[in-house]
């Protein structure tokens, strides 16, 4: 593994212990049990947003020209992804839907726009 995607996991796993500290202090703040699967999907979102991230410097380095179509076919595969989970989670679990779906879609939007930014810094460095 080259330094900089070294540098990109230590800031995802950062980010990833504070959101789970601000998920933990939040659901007590606010009086809600906290479903566990709320803190699965912490977990999904990290290990999606480093095979997305791997990938996508891989396919900048190998086909820069190409590289708009791999980002956009990673960010639809991972949309793809979470709305499979967000189904059948949400069907076998209707009591903990609106919690869940809320936490969700907040958590895909922090991982989205984390990515999305390192990924452009990744772009644009000097080479």
């Amino acid at each position: 593994m080259n330094r900089e995607f070294i540098e990109f996991l230590k800031k995802l796993v950062i980010l990833t212990f504070v959101l789970i500290f601000l998920s933990f202090v939040g659901f007590h703040f606010l009086l809600i049990k906290a479903p566990l699967v709320h803190y699965y999907s912490i977990g999904f979102f990290f290990v999606i947003t480093v095979l997305t991230h791997y990938f996508l410097t891989k396919a900048a380095i190998k086909s820069p020209g190409r590289f708009p179509a791999y980002y956009m076919g990673g960010v639809t595969l991972k949309l793809f992804i979470s709305m499979i989970f967000i189904v059948i989670y949400a069907v076998l679990n209707k009591g903990e839907a609106k919690v869940f779906l809320l936490s969700f879609f907040i958590l895909y939007l922090i991982y989205t726009s984390f990515e999305t930014i390192l990924i452009l810094k990744h772009l644009n460095r000097p080479k």
